[in-house]
């Protein structure tokens, strides 16, 4: 999501609305000790949500704006982390 907001705040400064966010994975390295965790990730039940990123609309320059100005509203963050638990993962080294 931090991706999305910098998104936002970089085209606010330039005078653009922000479009569509797109992530792409090039290269992602799965290994054998992934393979559990990634089983239990892609069986889990989605929770349904609408977040919506507010930026303070008085400020326009990149370099004003502070974490206050930002506000995530929609994103039911504990009912996330209650049906779906952080998941671990081995860093492959």
């Amino acid at each position: 999501m931090q991706y999305v907001i910098f998104q936002m705040l970089v085209a606010r400064h330039c005078g653009y609305e922000a479009g569509r966010f797109t992530w792409f994975v090039a290269n992602i390295q799965i290994y054998d000790r992934h393979i559990e965790p990634i089983k239990e990730m892609l069986n889990r039940e989605s929770v349904e949500c609408s977040p919506r990123i507010e930026i303070n609309p008085d400020k326009k320059n990149f370099y004003d704006i502070t974490i206050d100005d930002v506000k995530i509203t929609g994103y039911p963050r504990e009912i996330i982390k209650e049906q779906n638990p952080q998941l671990k993962f081995d860093i492959g080294i």
